[in-house]
């Protein structure tokens, strides 16, 4: 019997020895981890284990199958003493790990001595902000996880131009990369005379911004639009922009040239509410629609959020009708 017992200790000791010393193999059980705290766990276990955990290969694997949690978002309020101020929220639940760098995390703003403070990106837990002190404005980069860098401003922004009319002066983000950002200024202005809007995108290399494209179009509907909130960001090499009342406008920085993407039917109409622009996971593009009414002395509202990828149609994600806020 205890001839058997060591038998089979022995086989399943070298069944174990196989699967885990077989990199195909175990790059498949570290696929299934549910956090990166957990693979670097694993990767402490020993130089086998290290090796395939960091694999480049492996990680790009890894990555697409667990995406970057969401943390919690920024809140933009405007006070009674007439000052903006970002607040953090946030997501709740949320596994201990994670609970544990929001804790340890700086992502709260009020430590910046402004008058008021503006969230204009956020990528890779490196929030851009936008302070107002001292009678000017400063750009610059917040990194949440990483307080020993402090507050890391932009070099000089291209001058404002008097008399024109600006709708957008912003600054974005893309990924490049091994974990590394490109930052671009992108600033759109719109002449009424000509019904026509000038976009200019400039690029943050060596520590100065440099003109990367420039391109016009008619716009019609600009002054007239419904929208209550303006958005726009950079997903690839587009950048999306909400300022009409029926498209959205698109600046490819690729060809320097501008397209349109409709909004959805039951739109077609004309917005109640409020709608914002996000960027998807992927390359897509996410509207969210919130129209708020008050009946009977509560208030019902409807919120709608939609995706369109690169076949031009819109989807629902999610759709809450008719919900009550007492």
């Amino acid at each position: 019997m205890e001839r058997e017992k060591s038998t089979l200790a022995a086989a399943s000791a070298a069944a174990i020895s196989m699967v885990l010393g077989n990199y195909d193999l175990l790059a498949e059980i570290f696929l299934r981890l549910r956090l990166p705290t957990h693979l670097v766990r694993a990767a402490a276990v020993c130089r086998r284990w290290l090796q395939a955990a960091s694999d480049p290969a492996f990680l790009r694997r890894f990555r697409d199958a667990h995406p970057p949690r969401l943390l919690g978002f920024y809140l933009t309020t405007f006070s009674t003493d007439q000052r903006f101020r970002a607040e953090f929220v946030p997501m709740l639940p949320q596994p201990p790990e994670l609970a544990a760098v929001v804790c340890r995390g700086g992502f709260g703003l009020d430590s910046y001595v402004c008058r008021s403070t503006r969230v204009m990106d956020s990528r890779g837990c490196r929030v851009v902000v936008n302070l107002f002190r001292d009678g000017d404005f400063t750009y610059g980069v917040h990194s949440p996880l990483h307080r020993a860098r402090g507050f890391v401003t932009f070099p000089r922004l291209p001058a404002m131009v008097d008399k024109k009319i600006y709708i957008f002066r912003e600054i974005l983000s893309r990924e490049c990369g091994h974990g590394r950002l490109s930052y671009f200024w992108f600033e759109l202005d719109y002449s009424r005379e000509e019904e026509k809007v000038t976009a200019r995108v400039y690029k943050l290399k060596d520590d100065a911004w440099s003109m990367q494209t420039s391109a016009g179009t008619q716009i019609s509907r600009f002054l007239s639009s419904t929208l209550n909130v303006l958005s726009t960001f950079l997903v690839d090499d587009k950048i999306y922009m909400a300022i009409t009342g029926y498209n959205i406008l698109v600046l490819d920085l690729t060809s320097s040239t501008f397209s349109t993407i409709k909004y959805p039917e039951r739109m077609a109409e004309g917005f109640d509410g409020e709608i914002m622009l996000a960027r998807t996971d992927g390359s897509g593009v996410c509207l969210v629609h919130v129209d708020v009414n008050k009946i009977h002395f509560t208030f019902g509202f409807t919120a709608v959020v939609m995706a369109v990828r690169g076949t031009g149609c819109w989807s629902i994600l999610f759709l809450c009708v008719n919900c009550a806020l007492i």
